[in-house]
Parts: structure tokens; C-alpha cells; sequence
């Protein structure tokens, strides 16, 4: 196969490829898409993949077809389609920064270049040209190609879709070079002025950011210290209030003692007097028995008047049996004696 066969080989399946993709984008975003990076109606990348699956599988030069099983074509259109795919995205991003396609959103893709699906759609693609499409196009050219003048018609096509083809990579070029220029310097321009216009408000931001930050120290200072000072306070109240609550205990336990210590003193001069009485009361019992009344009367109003106040006023009675109340005055028992005894010798 010549080279002028080859070229137009090139030229129609970027052709064809550039319909496919125009038609496909434009269905998907219902709106026109012209795609490929070029202002002509070509894709190249179609080009170089037919004209590549042509090379490695055509059989004695011609597009007769191939006797190489389909699994092996499928495979090998797959993994040509993916290198041929992944390196063009990487030239083009890396040339124009920019992307021409983007698998990002499509399941098993590798950076959004290439994914399994269109791989595999492309490996079946492969398997259709080689078997079926490649012959179908032969029987379609071999007539026109033994014509008369044939091979000067195709000789001159291929010159002129060559220059045609260069004159319009040479523009695509230069306007994507030039509009990549324009962008960054309106970047760089914007840039810019958003930067002048930035930095007064972040020289106040960075005041206001050193003024909430001293503020904030300083209250956090002043919150310590009167955190610092409310302790101590607390503390010393705490210490006043413990010492008095020790003071009132060991007043209360000076006066429960002395409390105690006086209980103790009214119960041994009760117990006193309770024996005293006893005694005179023996006696006015004695004295009555022996017919003596008025001793014994004598001796009750001697009694009577060493009670205390509190036991006159209460007219406490002395009868035989029943007990007197308390006095502290142990000589009463004394004195009734010595009246008794008195009055005994009067009498003789």
C-alpha cells in the first residue's frame, strides 16, 4: 500500500472520527459540540488509531482483511486505544493546559484519561474494522484504484489534505498559543489588581487580628487575677469561718463541762439533803409517837422555814413517808436537834 494510501487512510478516519464525536457530545449536551482541538473537521487521534490497527494487522499490504483471531484483535485495538488515548490527553494538558476530554465521572478510570469502558468500546471497534470494514473499504477502492489515473488522484488528494491539514495545525497552534498568552496575562493582570485591592484590608484584618489577640490576653490576665484574688478571699473566709466554728465548739464544750460539773453538784447536795431530812423526819416521828405534839410541830416550823424560797412557795407538805425537798442547807438537821434537846429539859 503507498504512502499516498495511507495518508488519505489517515485524513478519512480523522474525518470519520470527528462526525462521531460531534454527533455523540452533541446528543449528550443537547447543544453543538465541535470537537477536537483543531479548526478543520478532523481528529487525529482516530487517524493514527485506524491507520496504527491498519499496520499491525493488515495482511500482505492490502485491506483484504486479517486471519488473526478476534480476542487477539479486540485485545490488541484495546490496549493500543489506551496508550494512544492517555498519551495524547498527557501531551495536549501538558502543551495547552487544557483537557479535551475527561473520564473523570466515568466508573474505572485511570486520572480521568482513559476508562474501561471506552477502552472496551474501542477494542470492539478495532475488532469491526479489521474484519469487516478494512475488506468492504478494498473491493470499494480497487476499481478506482486500476482505473486510468487513479494513482494520480490519490497522490493529489493526499498533497492537498496534507497542506490543508498542516496550515490548519499551524493556526490551531498559534491561536491556542496566542489565547493561552492572553489568559494568563489577563490572570496575571487580574491577579494583580485583586492583590492592591487586598492589602489594605489585610493589613486592618492583621491589626484587628493583633488587637482581639491583646485584648484577649489582657482579659485572660485580668480573669486570672481576679480568679487568683477570689480564691484567696474564699480562702481566707473560709479559714475566718473554721475558726469561729472551733471557737463556738470549745465555748459549747467549756460550757457543757461546766454544765456537766454543776449537774454533778445539785445531785451530791440533793443526796445531802435528802439524808438530813430523813433524819428530822425520823425525829418529828419520834416525838409525836411519844405524845410530844408540840415539839414535833415546833421542829416542822423550824424545818419548813430552812427550806429554800422556791420550796415555800410551793407549799410543799411533810408528811411521814414522803420525801422533803431539796435544800442546800445541811445544818437544819442540827438545829431541830438542838431544839428538841432543848425543849426535853424545860420540860423536866
Amino acid at each position: 500500500m503507498s504512502v499516498s494510501q495511507l495518508l488519505n487512510l489517515f485524513f478519512a478516519a480523522s474525518f470519520l472520527g470527528w462526525i462521531y464525536e460531534c454527533i455523540y457530545c452533541t446528543v449528550k449536551t443537547t447543544r453543538w459540540q465541535n470537537r477536537g482541538f483543531l479548526f478543520g473537521p478532523v481528529c487525529p487521534i482516530y487517524g493514527f488509531g485506524v491507520l496504527g490497527a491498519f499496520l499491525l494487522f493488515s495482511a500482505g499490504g492490502g485491506l483484504e482483511g486479517s486471519r488473526t483471531e478476534w480476542p487477539v484483535v479486540f485485545a490488541a485495538c484495546a490496549l493500543g486505544s489506551a496508550v494512544l488515548e492517555y498519551s495524547s490527553s498527557f501531551l495536549l494538558e501538558k502543551l495547552f493546559h487544557a483537557r479535551w476530554w475527561d473520564y473523570s465521572s466515568a466508573p474505572l478510570n485511570l486520572n480521568g484519561r482513559i476508562c474501561l469502558p471506552a477502552t472496551c468500546g474501542f477494542g470492539a471497534a478495532g475488532v469491526v474494522l479489521v474484519k469487516y470494514a478494512f475488506p468492504f473499504l478494498d473491493r470499494c477502492m480497487q476499481p478506482f484504484i486500476r482505473g486510468a489515473g487513479g494513482g494520480l488522484v490519490e497522490e493529489l488528494c493526499a498533497v492537498v489534505l496534507v497542506c490543508l491539514f498542516g496550515v490548519d495545525m499551524g493556526l490551531s497552534f498559534s491561536s491556542v498559543t496566542s489565547l493561552n498568552e492572553t489568559l494568563e496575562y489577563i490572570e496575571n493582570e487580574f491577579n494583580e489588581m485583586m492583590e492592591s485591592r487586598y492589602a489594605p484590608i489585610g493589613r486592618r484584618q492583621r491589626f484587628l487580628a493583633d488587637k482581639i489577640s491583646g485584648v484577649g490576653q489582657s482579659a485572660a490576665e485580668r480573669i486570672g487575677t481576679a480568679g487568683q484574688t477570689a480564691a484567696g478571699k474564699i480562702e481566707t473566709a473560709r479559714q475566718n469561718v473554721a475558726g469561729r466554728i472551733e471557737n463556738v465548739q470549745e465555748t459549747m464544750n467549756e460550757k457543757i463541762e461546766d454544765t456537766a460539773s454543776y449537774m454533778d453538784l445539785i445531785r451530791r447536795r440533793a443526796a445531802q439533803l435528802s439524808r438530813h431530812q430523813s433524819k428530822a423526819l425520823m425525829n418529828i416521828e419520834v416525838f409525836s409517837a411519844t405524845g410530844h405534839k408540840y415539839v414535833g410541830e415546833k421542829m416542822k416550823e423550824i424545818l419548813v422555814s430552812k427550806l429554800p424560797r422556791r420550796v415555800k412557795k410551793n407549799d410543799v407538805p411533810l408528811e411521814t413517808g414522803q420525801e422533803a425537798p431539796q435544800s442546800p442547807d445541811p445544818e437544819t438537821d442540827n438545829e431541830v436537834r438542838q431544839e428538841a434537846d432543848r425543849f426535853s429539859r424545860e420540860q423536866d
